[in-house]
């Protein structure tokens, strides 16, 4: 029997998306009157980026300009400039880098994910990504933001100490920036450090002042043994107003969280009514899970319609019992978290347990397998998967060991004997 446990804990650790997806979902918008100091390191990398945009003026440098600003929360002129020049383009901008243009002068309305820059699960699209961010790194070797990108590539692949490795240097060149810090801990928590990515956030000056990050510190610390360390200054920063709805959904969400674990179901439904105001898709996932533990919170049905909200669309699928919905929304989830085991393991599930596609459960199980190598629901999967495609399909005892199962000849899995 196949099985699926991912849905019994959740936390709101960030998501890890590019550095261009995460800003055109408003993620990377300045907060409140704190000012982050950036190392001379970015100013020099968005000086540079200016003056290459200002020397070529073409479409492409425009982009590296906005993302720069957006990423490193400099809204400087010549980036406001740059994005006016990508709009006015029109369907001459690529549709990732006129989004991105968008969102820089004020437009909101958050896009699906893109394609070209965010989806690096196939594999060979992850090495061509590490290739090339190799390649830019050798020019501009202390971007911390292509240090995160290879990190994020390396954890596809399931390479994790080559992903440690590349995070460290983020970190080493800029740990106050917001989005290197979700990054980095959210990478310690998929290799199963939460002690190490709640560490990195509590020693950050930048995280006291910060609403994303303190969201991020109190979703870590329901993982270690350590109790939250800013839960009395996100609810004051809460309560003052002085951060925008986008900005304080994912600490909403965290605060409610930590009230559901405790036993305070009305501050609960509260704190999750209050983080669905302008909610990230993370808020809409999780506000979805405490509804599946508590049916006195609710979460409208409107909300799984915006942009990026496949984890929650897949889950409000299983309760439908749409099951291809569960599928179709598990795969546009793994495209979106390349490295996460949780989408391939609700979606082999789903396969073999209900529909009965043990081919179908066999490819996700093997996906997630590959950024994943020791996840025994993953394993577990395949072994159903491939014992239920006939004889000479598998070899039980190896199913187990310390490494994926090799390949058959054929490329489908190992036969009895191998």
């Amino acid at each position: 029997m196949s099985v699926f446990s991912g849905d019994k804990d959740r936390s709101v650790v960030p998501r890890w998306r590019s550095p261009r997806a995460t800003a055109a979902a408003g993620e990377l918008d300045s907060s409140g009157s704190y000012s982050r100091a950036q190392l001379p390191s970015v100013k020099e990398l968005l000086e540079k980026k200016q003056r290459d945009w200002e020397n070529e003026r073409t479409i492409g440098h425009a982009g590296d300009l906005v993302a720069g600003a957006l990423v490193a929360q400099q809204p400087i002129d010549a980036a406001k400039a740059a994005a006016t020049f990508i709009v006015d383009k029109g369907q001459r901008s690529a549709a990732g880098v006129r989004r991105l243009a968008m969102a820089f002068l004020g437009d909101r309305v958050r896009p699906e994910r893109d394609e070209e820059q965010d989806n690096v699960a196939d594999v060979s699209a992850a090495r061509s990504r590490i290739r090339r961010l190799k390649t830019r790194l050798q020019s501009a070797p202390r971007n911390p933001f292509s240090w995160t990108e290879l990190a994020r590539a390396h954890s596809t692949l399931g390479q994790a100490q080559k992903a440690e490795r590349a995070m460290e240097a983020a970190l080493a060149l800029n740990s106050t920036n917001r989005y290197v810090l979700r990054s980095a801990a959210r990478l310690w928590v998929h290799l199963d450090e939460p002690d190490r990515a709640h560490k990195i956030l509590l020693r950050s000056p930048a995280t006291a002042e910060d609403p994303w990050l303190i969201a991020a510190e109190l979703a870590v610390s329901n993982l270690v043994d350590t109790g939250p360390r800013h839960a009395r200054v996100g609810s004051r920063m809460l309560s003052s107003r002085s951060h925008g709805r986008l900005q304080t959904s994912e600490l909403a969400s965290a605060l409610a969280t930590l009230a559901l674990i405790s036993g305070s179901h009305r501050n609960s439904r509260r704190l999750f009514r209050q983080s669905l105001v302008t909610p990230t898709d993370n808020s809409v996932a999780q506000a979805g899970w405490a509804a599946r533990l508590d049916a006195s919170i609710t979460v409208d049905p409107s909300l799984l319609k915006l942009p990026l909200t496949y984890e929650a669309r897949a889950f409000e699928a299983r309760r439908k019992s749409d099951w291809q919905g569960v599928i179709d929304n598990c795969l546009e989830w793994a495209g979106d978290e390349s490295f996460s085991s949780r989408p391939r393991a609700l979606g082999s599930f789903v396969a073999a347990a209900i529909l009965y596609d043990f081919d179908l459960c066999e490819r996700l199980a093997r996906d997630g397998l590959v950024g994943n190598p020791f996840d025994r629901t993953l394993r577990n999967n395949l072994a159903v998967a491939l014992a239920n495609q006939g004889p000479g399909q598998i070899c039980p005892c190896r199913v187990f060991q310390d490494s994926a199962p090799p390949l058959r000849p054929d490329g489908r899995g190992h036969t009895f004997g191998n």
